[in-house]
């Protein structure tokens, strides 16, 4: 079942988005699913983790299930390699 939900996340995610950077595929991917991608403690708290991987090892990439627009929101985006909504 867990297999067929990413399937469909990552399907439903590339049909709606383009890749406006391109991935590595030698790098090891991390991915982070929130719906607190916004002005929100978890935000708050994780958005120095997601700040510190190194991009010369990892693709990091932020799937969201809400769009906010408040600067913490696009703080997190800017880190990301790739951001879904």
């Amino acid at each position: 079942m867990l297999q067929n939900v990413k399937k469909n996340l990552l399907n439903l995610s590339l049909n709606r988005y383009s890749f406006e950077k391109k991935i590595n595929k030698n790098k090891i991917n991390i991915a982070y699913i929130s719906a607190d991608f916004r002005n929100h403690p978890i935000s708050r708290l994780t958005i120095d983790l997601i700040k510190t991987h190194d991009r010369n090892k990892f693709n990091i990439y932020g799937f969201s299930t809400i769009n906010s627009n408040d600067e913490l929101h696009e703080t997190i985006k800017k880190n990301l390699i790739i951001f879904f909504i």
